[in-house]
């Protein structure tokens, strides 16, 4: 299934699930201002906000869905596909899907490795700086930003460095020694 979001800036508007893309795309079809790109091998699509109704009801499927071009600033808005698994339905294991984890996505199917790895450099960085008199703590856990490590030694706290996906790759003693003052 596939949730269809209209995104401008920070703003989000789900709208809806389709069943397969082009169920979706058909719906958009109905849109003012709908328009779809190939850039590639890969679909661009977008709306444009002041090509909607002040008020609009665009029936699909027996619903009705509501649309106005109140809901943006007037410009374009990007038009974002979230595949999401029918839970209800019959699985086969782990499903499609990410989550955020410290402000990067991660695939389902990436993320036992991804936090495994993650975690298993945050003990060795900690063993080793703990080792030369430096106290380590985590800071901004599930923030949109992501989670950072900071250290404090003589009791003042500096930052040392992002936990995002390259941070499991940190060489050690090599790359915190670069970090360090």
């Amino acid at each position: 299934m596939f949730l269809l979001k209209l995104v401008q800036g920070d703003l989000l508007q789900s709208v809806g699930l389709f069943d397969s893309l082009e169920e979706g795309r058909e719906f958009l079809g109905e849109v003012p201002g709908y328009d779809c790109q190939l850039v590639g091998d890969e679909a661009v699509e977008s709306l444009d906000a002041a090509a909607l109704p002040p008020y609009g009801e665009f029936p699909f499927h027996g619903h009705v869905v509501p649309l106005s071009r109140s809901l943006f600033a007037l410009g374009p808005v990007e038009i974002v596909w979230e595949e999401l698994a029918n839970l209800s339905s019959e699985g086969r294991g782990i499903p499609v899907g990410a989550f955020n984890i410290a402000g990067y996505s991660v695939d389902f199917r990436e993320m036992e490795d991804y936090i495994r790895s993650r975690e298993a450099k945050y003990h060795e960085l900690s063993q080793y700086l703990e080792g030369r008199g430096y106290e380590l703590f985590r800071a901004y856990g599930g923030e949109q930003d992501g989670e950072v490590v900071y250290y404090r030694r003589d009791g003042e706290e500096h930052f040392l460095i992002h936990m995002d996906p390259l941070f499991p790759q940190l060489r050690i003693p090599e790359d915190v020694e670069a970090l360090l003052p």
